[in-house]
């Protein structure tokens, strides 16, 4: 009989420090390595007693070690219990912020309110409880072997009594290796099985002083049976070795393939295939996971295919693939090795009304975001989000810990930069389109922008801390619009109307909003600004295209025309509803004429549609809702035709709500239009409101500049401030003036 091969390998490996982790959330001192810092000292702070033990720094530690290790139990093993595994991360993430408060350091708690002590504890408790209990799951559910290395050698401290794993099916054993001396080691693994071959391993993993490291291994058997499986290991120049009976469960094999209805042919989507046993099959083995692995989903990006080994039993399977399919779900009775066909079918053709989504903000980076993502699975990606456009922004950043000799202070680079600028033209097929582009950061008082469709970077492309250990808090956002033009492109501020963006808009050095919420997009409106609305994942931040931004383009689809009309609002936003606006004929980024003095009322029309039930659509004018529709039947279109009366200058959109919904965003399956303008004579719409709000918002970034020390000279920083003064006088000019126009 021919031994079969099967193979060992590690995965994974997280070192996890033994008295606690470095807080991940926070940006440290204020750049303690600015060239001219001495300038800036703050005055001493007021001599202090000796500190006291503080028992919640203790648990805080083992509470990120826990978390951290539980979010790679997460994508080695896909089950439900991922979900509790990121519910543990984020809240972890919660107190990080919280501790950044207690510390003063207001920007790493990133404008949460300060939680009082008591809640603090109890989070700090319940939390490290829940993860304790998680990880006992993890426990059970997969084969754990304990092993600990002294300077007195190494012992094995547990190992699992029997085995038990799926044939043909990648199974996971879990090393935990304590080293407890000051040096570091290489912890390495073989095996064999019998009847069977020899177990190779693919290298080793290093093994930190004083930490707690997670090897997960691998095997693969083919065929069902009883085996013995003898493992040898080794840590510096101990070794050891035990055996374990192992059993291998038979198995079926099940191929799902992912057809477009309306062709026939495969296409790609999002695949979820949940087996008896509570596993999911991801495809490609490529789990789909946040940044820094804080959520890992349990679905895979299959393109047309979906091939899975599975116990007997029943299997669930879901499909979908971007908004505008309906997503299928089915569920069998696994008997035998099986192929299933699994039609896509459209509820809207939004390219047939000339409508094209887009993502105005990806990374196609690896989820640490220094280590650029694999461009193949970019195309992939888009297609199975149903993304017509994709725009992956490169960016610059300083990772402080990931030091080389090159960069012994840390690494300063651009990423993703497997594509220069411009159109990404292998992976543009089918009509889709890859672009790279540049995103423009300054984390800690100007914000980030996204530029599109330019000719060349703009430098430095990161100010601030950023910008590296050298970088400086100059020049100010606003400062890069001209050359972005003269580049061909456009300037969108990300991430909500914050920091300089009011500046931005009073000086018209800026073509469009991300906006991620009402409040302030709504008072840049309610200033007399034109700004288009747009959107963008920040991908993988979030999944890409889980919201979006529709451009209408008409009968064909060209990038530059797709990104003028979003400059010129022609868009609406998205996460799942389709929304369209007309009035007096005139559609989204119109304007609507009205003689000096003229009052009148102007003809609405306007409709939501989503494959899932919504709940109301509203016209909102100058922000305020003026028509409120509620669904009926089974909610899924709801429409308006009427009138409203307008008196002056302003602006009209239309939203949609999900059911149990108090906001339009950050919600599944709403969406906002661009605004229509109304224009009177020479005459402005000026809210006092929202100008205070926008004075409030500048100051709010001036108070940060003016803590900074992250300056080339006084002048500079002198300059800064004088900008943002600046700012507010304009604003204070726009108040005083009220409705009369420049």
């Amino acid at each position: 009989m021919t031994p079969r091969r099967w193979t060992l390998s590690v995965v994974c490996a997280a070192a996890l420090a033994a008295g606690g982790l470095t807080d991940a959330t926070a940006h440290g001192p204020r750049h303690p390595n600015s060239p001219h810092r001495e300038q800036f000292v703050p005055a001493p702070a007021p001599a202090r007693g000796p500190r006291r033990a503080n028992p919640s720094e203790a648990k805080r530690g083992r509470l990120n070690a826990r978390a951290n290790v539980l979010k790679e139990f997460a994508q080695a093993v896909v089950t439900d219990l991922g979900d509790r595994a990121a519910k543990i991360s984020q809240t972890a993430t919660q107190i990080n912020r919280q501790r950044s408060l207690r510390n003063r350091n207001m920007d790493g708690g990133y404008g949460m309110r300060r939680w009082s002590d008591e809640k603090y504890d109890q989070i700090l408790d319940k939390t490290l409880a829940d993860a304790d209990t998680l990880l006992a799951e993890y426990k059970k559910l997969l084969g754990w072997v304990e092993v600990q290395f002294s300077t007195d050698g190494m012992k094995l401290l547990s190992r699992p009594q029997r085995l038990e794993c799926l044939a043909g099916r990648r199974e996971v054993i879990v090393f935990e290796v304590a080293n407890s001396t000051g040096a570091k080691q290489v912890f390495r693994v073989t095996g064999s099985a019998s009847p069977g071959g020899r177990i190779d391993l693919e290298g080793a993993k290093p093994v930190g002083p004083r930490t707690v490291t997670y090897v997960f291994a691998s095997l693969r058997i083919p065929s069902a049976g009883d085996r013995k499986l003898k493992v040898s290991y080794s840590c510096g120049r101990e070794r050891g070795d035990f055996t374990v009976p192992l059993t291998v469960k038979p198995s079926h094999k099940l191929l799902v393939n992912i057809v477009n209805a309306a062709t026939g042919k495969p296409c790609a989507a999002r695949a979820w295939v949940k087996g008896a046993d509570g596993r999911y099959t991801i495809a490609q083995n490529r789990p789909v996971a946040l940044a820094g692995g804080r959520k890992v989903y349990k679905f895979g990006y299959a393109n047309g295919q979906v091939r899975a080994v599975l116990p007997r039993g029943p299997v669930e399977i879901k499909i979908q693939k971007g908004f505008e399919y309906e997503v299928q779900k089915l569920r069998l009775d696994l008997s035998a090795d099986e192929t299933v066909t699994v039609k896509l079918t459209r509820w809207v053709d939004m390219p047939a009304k000339g409508w094209y989504s887009g993502d105005t903000h990806v990374h196609w980076v690896k989820t640490n975001w220094y280590e650029n993502g694999d461009p193949k699975w970019l195309s992939d990606h888009s297609r199975a989000e149903d993304l017509w456009v994709n725009n992956n922004l490169i960016l610059k950043h300083w990772w402080k810990n990931v030091k080389t000799p090159e960069q012994p202070r840390g690494l300063v680079a651009n990423r993703p930069n497997w594509s220069p600028v411009g159109p990404v033209r292998r992976y543009s097929t089918g009509g889709r389109i890859v672009w790279t582009s540049e995103e423009y950061r300054n984390d800690e008082i100007f914000g980030h922008m996204v530029f599109l469709r330019i000719s060349k970077l703009i430098e430095p492309v990161s100010t601030g801390f950023m910008g590296g250990p050298a970088a400086v808090h100059w020049p100010p956002n606003s400062h890069t619009y001209d050359k972005v033009r003269q580049a061909g492109g456009i300037s969108i501020p990300a991430h909500d109307v914050n920091n300089e963006v009011p500046i931005q808009a009073i000086l018209g050095k800026m073509d469009a909003q991300d906006a991620h919420n009402t409040g302030r997009y709504y008072d840049l409106l309610n200033c007399g600004f034109r700004v288009p609305l747009s959107c963008g994942s920040d991908y993988p931040a979030a999944i890409m295209g889980f919201a979006r931004v529709y451009v209408y383009c008409g009968e064909k689809l060209e990038y530059g025309k797709w990104v003028d009309n979003l400059a010129a609002g022609r868009t609406f936003v998205s996460s799942g509803a389709m929304v369209f606006l007309e009035a007096d004929g005139k559609a989204v980024g119109d304007t609507i004429k009205l003689a000096p003095g003229e009052t009148r009322e102007i003809a609405v029309k306007a409709s939501a549609l989503c494959k899932n039930p919504l709940a109301r659509l509203e016209i909102v004018h100058n922000g305020q809702v003026v028509k409120r529709v509620k669904a009926t039947g089974d909610g899924k279109e709801i429409t308006f035709a009427g009138k409203i009366a307008v008196d002056g200058p302003g602006w009209i959109a239309a939203r949609t709500f999900a059911p149990g919904r108090t906001t339009w965003w950050a919600q599944p399956d709403v969406a906002h239009t661009s605004p229509i303008y109304i224009t009177r004579g020479d005459e402005r719409l000026v809210k006092p409101k929202s100008v205070k709000n926008l004075i409030k918002v500048i100051k709010g970034a001036r108070a940060k500049a003016a803590a900074s020390r992250m300056y080339a000279s006084d002048q500079q920083k002198q300059a800064v401030l004088d900008y943002f003064d600046n700012g507010v006088k304009l604003y204070e000019k726009l108040l005083a003036r009220g409705g009369r126009a420049d």
